[in-house]
């Protein structure tokens, strides 16, 4: 019974991140729409039935039962309208600057995400000591719990990470520690890696466990490239994808996202404060990902997408007049089709991979 449970609850966890990254997008159309002076209808966060609705300044306001994303509403969006609010008599760049805006919110979001994972979980592990292994190269050689290494074969070193990459340049050969040890260096501590099996990886047998906190100016740098590498990682998968074929296999829909994160969500289910931690770091990880990727693909030139109607305006911007509504209504069409039909496909593959593992 506690595991039924557990499982609900990673589930709902998992739907309301994913909702609070679909409505930071949706909540930039409507902002940015607010700003350029156009007249949004409804913002509803959820789908489905209606919970409670309030009406302010011609906006209905709405929570839906269903924890599954939202919409934003404007006026003159789907027929035109005489009101110089309506989206039809906003000028292109002001639509353009609203069109765009959803996704760049979703960058916002990640940028401002991986900043405070960073700042609260991130930055390197000092190359303090906690623990040492019985039965391992480091103990025979000498090494204590609260030992610092501060050079591995005469390179200096301040981090684990580099500690790390020392050792593992050559880890067949003996390596030759300087560790301070209560404010005194100890030189000339010399051990040969091993083998480990179930790692796959040359050990001494230590544990590093003082993390050293980014600052605030470390973290804000740290999570711009996070981002630029996450972009940069999506276009070459799309572009082996498109120009190659690779990378099908890794394509997952809404069943598969919600399975990751409801597992990152169940880790926290432990109840240690350590498994908490875990959860928190993964989800907002995950987080990160899943908001980077919808903003990424909601700007490709794809119909029905955000992408497709910045292209609409731009062909409007050039010929100084839009295209027939009942024209670019059709194209959307046929891209929401075609989205539909692929989520219909990723959501089969995605419940027969969980039932079927492997296939």
């Amino acid at each position: 019974m506690g595991a039924i449970f557990s499982n609900i609850g990673a589930i709902l966890i998992a739907l309301l991140a994913l909702s609070i990254i679909v409505m930071v997008h949706e909540f930039g159309h409507f902002i940015a729409g607010k700003a350029v002076g156009m007249q949004v209808l409804e913002f509803s966060i959820g789908m489905g039935p209606k919970i409670v609705q309030k009406e302010r300044k011609g906006t209905m306001y709405s929570l839906r039962w269903l924890p599954i994303g939202g919409y934003c509403r404007f006026l003159g969006e789907d027929e035109s309208d005489d009101d110089p609010r309506a989206m039809n008599n906003i000028s292109v760049g002001r639509r353009a600057i609203m069109v765009a805006a959803g996704a760049l919110m979703n960058f916002v979001f990640a940028f401002v995400v991986a900043a405070l994972l960073l700042m609260f979980f991130g930055g390197d592990y000092s190359s303090r000591i906690v623990t040492v292994d019985e039965g391992r190269p480091a103990i025979e050689a000498g090494l204590m719990a609260g030992d610092k290494i501060v050079s591995v074969n005469g390179v200096a070193v301040e981090t684990a990470s580099q500690a790390r990459t020392e050792i593992q340049k050559d880890p067949t050969q003996p390596i030759t520690l300087t560790v301070e040890r209560e404010g005194q260096l100890v030189e000339n501590l010399v051990m040969t890696p091993v083998y480990d099996e179930a790692s796959q990886s040359y050990l001494i047998g230590i544990t590093f466990g003082e993390r050293i906190p980014l600052s605030f100016f470390e973290a804000i740098k740290q999570a711009g490239q996070m981002l630029v590498d996450i972009v940069t990682q999506m276009f070459v998968f799309l572009k082996n994808l498109i120009f190659k074929f690779e990378g099908a296999q890794d394509l997952g829909g809404p069943v598969r996202i919600v399975s990751i994160l409801g597992d990152a969500a169940k880790i926290g289910f432990a109840g240690t404060w350590d498994a908490i931690t875990l959860a928190i770091k993964n989800l907002m990880m995950f987080g990160v990902l899943i908001s980077i990727n919808l903003g990424v693909i909601n700007l490709l030139p794809i119909p029905g997408m955000d992408g497709a109607r910045l292209v609409f305006i731009a062909i409007e911007a050039i010929r100084g007049k839009p295209i027939p509504p009942e024209k670019e209504g059709m194209v959307h069409f046929c891209g929401l089709v075609f989205m539909m039909g692929l989520f219909v496909v990723l959501t089969f593959q995605d419940i027969r991979a969980l039932i079927f593992p492997g296939t």
